[in-house]
């Protein structure tokens, strides 16, 4: 029997989740608790209210039932955020509508029941009854298939009231509730003070302390907490323990086995990134309360994994004292990486970006302070944990795994690790089951890249995880405390052979070793071994990367110097050449290989992968600093730098050249921190031209930038080209952020953050701008025409394409997310391609190009034919082959600049940004590059589509449905008058060009499914459609089991097929992909008989008429068995039945079967 075990929770942090200075009363007490204030006024104390719990309140009333009929009852409210919810007759309150499109349509909140006359009462009390449902739903995560309750819930956090009051007003009764999330729920300003308060009372006997490790975006604390023995363990193992383990962990290791030394205390780490994910702060907060004041935990928790099928599964009972613990570990807990998002309810940080793809980008000062703090202390286990995925998921991940992994090492403890993990989160919650993605996803949960926290991890050696909680609700909360302390109870179990597998990953790095069974870990998408491939002379890893540190035109020294605080901020030793070595340079760096963080420095060196076979890849695999950033690494291999040749680094700033005297200056565009330069130099009224060789500029504002950025300048002895043009000093730039539904607010774009990084003036409407820069798809007709454009990327090309304003425009695409870095040729004529070489790179993060140029515009950029693709994920790219990637040209006169690629994806590509500012430099001078191709007027359609926008007798359609009875088809015009696209509106589906589905299958991208659109455009559910089952919100089943009313139970593969003729667990699926019930089957796999029963379970250690089913269900045959249960031993024939009153090799049985012993 499964049992769930309740958490203890402080007094103070009960106090501090319920309403302030509020007591937390049952409503038993407050049935008993009533106080008459006045004669008519009746007033209750304040209970708590779950938002996804159903409650009822029954309380005696010193009224008569007919007074208690009479009374008119509404609600009112005033929330956390200070909010006034208008006082509203209690039928208007509703909850949430869980369908599609949600919102606060669904039944009523908060009902009144009919008055009964109080038991014992003598007609003097009457007993009030109030149902309160909930608010929203049983979790509180959705925010697509039902609407966005994700962006919801917080809003309503705060003190209701319930009041009825007499017709004459002589009576009014209240009841208020203090509605809350979930019970675990804190808000940012009570998780501040708990842990300030935890902090401050922790245990007699340890050591508890708060550090801030780093400051957001928007200047708030990241918080981390310690929980230790005493302060000077955590001197002990920074000072003594790690270093040795980085440098010398052959001694460390010596230590462990030949002398028995154990007294290392070694730290776990517990993690958030994404804040929206609630309940995991709440879980990092409560742990961070429990392991610095509680005694000890004790739970129970499954053995194995044998409860997917059988009821009666083995469990085990788990005892962990805190201050043993602590003669073992230290724990560290980030409560959120990401205060901004806590704050705010994001998901995202403030910028929009992602956390959890920016572990190894490191862009973002929340990041940056994460992995500081990781590789600080790099703890034996690590475990970010997230939500929401249904099926309760624990990495470790899928193929295919990064080749600088040694994989081979933690491959067998990741997978029991998370196994402990599950079987506790399950057997002490509601939940039946967990999922490992690397046993049960397929592909496309892959760790084949640095941006997640969880696998950054694993570059370092660290039993890393991302865990996803199911829900967001108490439910789920438990299971992420109950499989957290389950984590830690295994590493506390294997303690020394985890630290012993530690250490023989730095090994392997300090050595220089490549060991088969790590390439034997690395599998392509049938299961082959691949190992690792680009080898040079039969070695994967260099022996040294050398990075160039002297100014040229092709590179960018300032990115090489920003490497030095970026490799020491992850743990990698960089050195420095002290005399020149072939054709290296002296001050050059130097990575030498033999390190304990080889594979790390490998990972963000190399050139890449090509992952390209695999059906599906989770986000980016492209890292490749040199060429994403712009800077001259060079792996060295099978050679030795001389040690006396290698010394610290010395470099304070990044070098400068020595420039020859004179007035005029062209300053090489090889560098965003030059564009940085150059626009804190045009802000202060500084004259620069902008050409194709570069910036020119007179000597003293050459000597100004050069204070602020290492620049590479020559003498300009011509004097003004003809096609030199001033730069504009007031460039104003619009770029529209994203505002999709799912995240509930309007967040910049990559664009966006990219320009505010280097400098520019961003504006918040296209009327203010003199520069539009599109990256997205939001935008219509209206931008073009008046000023220079900017289209980037697929998505807004699609736009573009669909506005149907450049003849002859069209844009291609294998994929919206395929990625790629590839080789292309560049038309360097032109002023848009300054800085970039006739060979070079370009980079998408949307798998498209341009299959034809519209009139008025040339190709400034084509890819190669052959050997053009370096690394990434882009299935099909050979249809990329010699295709064009970028075109300039004008419309209605003013210049368009389209590149097929993302460069400013993440921020990490800095070497692509100059295609983008570029083109904003040039401006409108396109003079001696295009002879413009005037377009005709269009008429303003007074009546119809312009743009994304739908007009009728020249006013603009909001909020509705359309028919457009030119294309046939339905649309539907959202508030701001755009038509809905890649959404749901109610049961319906709007396609990419805004088309409603209809009678066809579409795939959701945010739901990672696929539905089927019945004729007339409703999603079809709970129903077949071939050989698919659409469940009950539309959904197609896939790795699941579903039910349908008219066949029964199923279960369907990753691709949504059903299953059929085979087992799965203890079920059978027959032909047609039905599950047995109550009936024999025979499995041609084992050759042999089962029986299943009513259920559909297999039966075990049974007799069935004169057949005996054994352990794993098999029928015996041509065998004894011992029945248990009758005491004896029995022998089952070849046809499966019992032998009975015959001699079997010498032993009698009798009239039941049974040897007569």
């Amino acid at each position: 029997m499964k049992k769930s075990l309740l958490l203890s929770m402080s007094a103070t942090v009960l106090l501090s989740i319920a309403a302030v200075n509020t007591p937390l009363i049952s409503a038993e007490e407050v049935s008993t608790t009533a106080t008459t204030s006045q004669a008519n006024k009746i007033e209750y104390p304040l209970t708590t209210q779950y938002m996804t719990d159903d409650a009822s309140y029954s309380q005696d009333v010193p009224i008569d039932v007919e007074t208690a009929k009479s009374l008119v009852w509404t609600v009112s409210g005033e929330t956390l955020e200070g909010e006034v919810k208008a006082e509203k007759p209690i039928a208007e309150y509703k909850t949430w509508l869980l369908e599609k499109g949600g919102g606060f349509n669904g039944d009523q909140w908060i009902t009144v029941l009919e008055p009964q006359a109080a038991k014992s009462s003598g007609g003097t009390k009457t007993t009030i009854t109030i149902d309160v449902k909930k608010l929203f739903d049983s979790k509180l995560d959705e925010r697509t298939k039902v609407g966005n309750i994700r962006r919801t819930y917080r809003h309503w956090i705060g003190t209701y009231t319930i009041k009825g009051t007499s017709p004459d007003g002589s009576v009014v009764v209240t009841k208020k509730i203090d509605l809350r999330p979930y019970l675990g729920f804190r808000t940012y300003d009570e998780r501040i003070k708990e842990i300030n308060e935890t902090t401050a009372n922790v245990h007699d006997g340890r050591y508890a302390t708060l550090k801030t490790i780093g400051t957001s975006a928007q200047g708030r604390e990241i918080v981390s907490g310690i929980v230790a023995k005493d302060e000077a363990d955590l001197d002990k193992y920074l000072n003594e323990t790690e270093p040795m383990m980085l440098s010398n962990p052959q001694e460390l290791l010596r230590l462990i086995t030949e002398e028995k030394k154990d007294d290392f205390k070694l730290p776990i780490y517990i993690h958030n990134t994404h804040a929206d994910e609630q309940p995991g702060i709440d879980i990092i907060t409560e742990l961070y309360r429990k392991f610095a004041t509680e005694e000890e935990f004790n739970f129970d928790t499954y053995v194995d994994d044998s409860f997917r099928e059988k009821e009666d599964a083995e469990t085990t009972s788990v005892h962990l004292n805190v201050d043993d613990l602590l003669d073992r570990f230290i724990f560290i807990f980030t409560f959120t990486e990401n205060p901004d998002g806590d704050y705010l309810n994001f998901r995202s940080l403030a910028n929009g970006m992602d956390p959890n793809r920016d572990a190894g980008y490191q862009t973002n000062p929340e990041t940056r302070a994460a992995v500081q703090l990781i590789n600080q202390w790099n703890p034996l286990s690590l475990i970010d944990i997230h939500g929401f995925v249904k099926q309760f998921l624990i990495e470790p991940a899928t193929p295919p795994h990064d080749p600088n992994f040694e994989y081979d090492i933690l491959a067998k403890e990741a997978v029991d690790h998370a196994q402990h993990m599950g079987r506790a989160g399950v057997y002490n919650t509601k939940y039946s089951n967990y999922i490992i993605p690397k046993l049960d996803w397929g592909d496309g949960w892959d760790d084949a890249f640095s941006g997640y926290t969880g696998v950054y991890a694993l570059y370092h050696g660290i039993l890393g995880h991302t865990m996803e909680i199911p829900e967001m609700n108490n439910e789920a909360y438990n299971a992420g405390i109950y499989a957290t302390l389950a984590s830690v109870s295994y590493v506390n179990d294997n303690r020394l052979d985890l630290l012993k597998k530690r250490l023989e990953f730095y090994t392997r790095g300090i050595e220089k070793a490549e060991v088969k069974a790590a390439e034997d870990q690395l599998v392509g998408p049938n299961g082959e071994i691949v190992g690792r491939r680009n080898k040079v002379d039969g070695k994967f890893f260099p022996d040294y990367y050398v990075i160039s540190m002297e100014p040229s035109k092709e590179y960018d020294v300032t990115e090489a110097f920003n490497m030095i605080e970026y490799f020491a901020r992850n743990g990698v030793i960089v050195k420095e050449l002290t005399a020149d070595e072939g054709d290296f340079k002296k001050g050059d760096l130097v990575i030498d290989m033999a390190q304990a963080k080889r594979g790390y420095a490998n990972h963000v060196l190399y050139k890449g992968s090509d992952e390209s076979d695999w059906g599906a890849m989770y986000a980016e695999v492209v890292m490749n600093f040199p060429a994403m950033r712009g800077f001259k690494a060079t792996p060295v291999y099978n050679k030795e730098i001389a040690a006396d040749k290698i010394g610290e680094v010395t470099h304070k700033v990044a070098p400068q050249l020595a420039i020859e005297d004179s007035e005029l200056y062209t300053v090489t565009n090889n560098s965003i921190f030059v564009i940085q330069g150059i626009n804190e130099l045009l802000a202060d009224g500084k004259k620069i031209s902008f050409t194709n060789d570069g910036f020119v500029m007179d000597k003293d504002t050459l000597n100004l930038l050069k204070a602020k950025t290492s620049v590479y300048a020559e003498p300009k002895t011509d004097g003004p080209a003809a096609t030199m043009q001033q730069i504009d000093s007031d460039i104003k730039i619009y770029c529209p952020w994203n505002n999709e539904g799912w995240v509930g607010a309007s967040l910049p774009t990559d664009a966006y953050n990219a320009l505010k990084q280097v400098g520019f003036t961003m504006v918040d409407t296209p009327e203010e701008a003199n520069l539009i820069v599109l990256d997205n798809y939001h935008f219509d007709q209206s931008v073009f025409g008046d000023k220079p454009v900017i289209v980037l990327g697929g998505s807004a090309m699609e736009q573009l394409e669909s506005l149907d304003i450049l003849p002859g425009f069209d844009a291609e695409s294998t994929d919206a997310s395929y990625e790629g870095l590839l080789n292309v040729f560049v038309n360097t004529d032109y002023t848009v391609s300054s800085g970039y070489d006739a060979d070079d790179l370009f980079y998408s993060n949307s798998g498209s190009w341009i299959a034809s140029t519209p009139t008025g515009f040339h190709s400034v950029m084509t890819v190669k034919n052959d050997d053009f693709y370096n690394a990434g994920w882009w299935p099909k790219h050979q249809e990329v082959a010699g295709k064009t990637v970028a075109i300039d040209g004008v419309y209605k006169n003013s210049p368009v600049f389209i590149y097929a690629g993302n460069p400013t994806n993440k921020l990490h590509t800095h070497y692509f940004y100059r295609w983008l500012t570029n083109a904003i430099y040039r401006g409108t001078n396109m003079e001696g590059e295009i002879v413009p191709t005037p377009e005709p007027e269009k008429p303003v359609a007074k009546n119809g589509w312009e743009g994304d926008y739908y007009y009728k007798d020249g006013t603009k359609l909001t909020s509705q449905w359309l028919f457009d009875t030119n294309y046939q088809k339905w649309y539907y015009l959202t508030a701001d008058g755009t038509y809905a696209r890649n959404e749901w509106v109610g049961s319906y589906y709007l396609k990419q060009y805004g088309d409603m589905a209809d009678n066809e299958w579409i795939y959701d991208d945010n739901y990672h499914n696929w539905f089927f659109i019945n004729e007339g455009g409703k999603y079809a559910h709970d129903t077949w459609k071939g050989v698919y089952y659409l469940k009950q919100w539309g959904e197609m089943a896939k790795s699941e089991w579903a039910y349908s009313p008219e066949t029964g139970w199923h279960f369907f593969n990753p691709d949504g097929t059903y299953v059929q003729n085979q087992w799965v667990g203890a079920y059978y699926l027959k032909d047609w992909g039905y599950m047995a019930q109550n009936e024999w089957i025979y499995d041609n796999k084992y050759q042999n008989w089962f029986k299943v029963g009513e259920d559909g379970h297999y039966l075990h250690d049974t007799w069935v008429g004169e057949y005996y089913l054994k352990a794993n269900g098999e029928m015996a045959k041509n065998e004894w068995i011992y029945d248990k249960q009758y005491k004896g031993w029995y022998y089952l024939k070849a046809n499966g039945k019992y032998a009975r009153n015959e001699k079997i090799a010498g032993y009698q049985l009798d009239a039941y079967g049974k040897w007569a012993n």
